[in-house]
């Protein structure tokens, strides 16, 4: 089972990036204290360590106590993410495969885990509430997907509704779908 996990998640192909210079000009603000209390008390309780051994409850105790080693992450986590650089060792993860049910034998009776970070998750959930913040501002009111409260569920309603009611008045409908 391991060798076709191995094979599966095994990537070497060399990546090449499309170019980012006009993104790289721009100056972004220095990340905040409370925006690293804020991502570490989002985290979830009682999860297991990743491949650093740091269990999830420690930053948390440093977010409750406001602590000095608060600043110290905090001042870390600018200097990453001012030099656009990660860690080689918070790039490590840890693959579990966990049984879906009772004596499993074959691959799909099992489902893989990915155990992860949790400095990293932090660090991440602060760019991923930075990014989501800017991209919520850009969207337009009948987007539908990739928001809160209106994902593609909401859309297939309105267009039903729509329909029905275009039905009983006997009216046609003209439907455009725009990926």
């Amino acid at each position: 089972m391991e060798r076709i996990y191995r094979n599966t998640f095994n990537d070497d192909r060399p990546c090449s990036p499309p170019p980012i210079d006009h993104i790289l000009n721009e100056k972004a603000p220095a990340i905040t204290k409370d925006e690293v209390v804020h991502a570490i008390k989002a985290q979830k309780s009682g999860t297991a360590t990743g491949p650093d051994k740091i269990n999830v409850e420690i930053p948390k105790i440093l977010a409750d106590n406001e602590s000095r080693n608060l600043d110290l992450v905090t001042a870390l986590f600018n200097k990453l993410y001012s030099s656009s650089k990660t860690p080689s060792d918070w790039l490590k993860s840890t693959f579990v495969t966990l049984p879906k049910k009772p004596n499993a034998s074959q691959c799909d009776d099992y489902r893989m885990i990915s155990l992860m970070s949790h400095v990293l998750k932090t660090f991440l959930r602060i760019i991923h509430t930075r990014i989501y913040k800017k991209c919520e501002n850009q969207m337009d009111n009948t987007q539908f997907g990739f928001g809160n409260g209106l994902g593609t569920r909401e859309a297939l309603f309105s267009l039903n509704v729509m329909t029905q009611r275009c039905r009983d008045m006997n009216v046609n409908v003209f439907a455009c779908f725009k990926s």
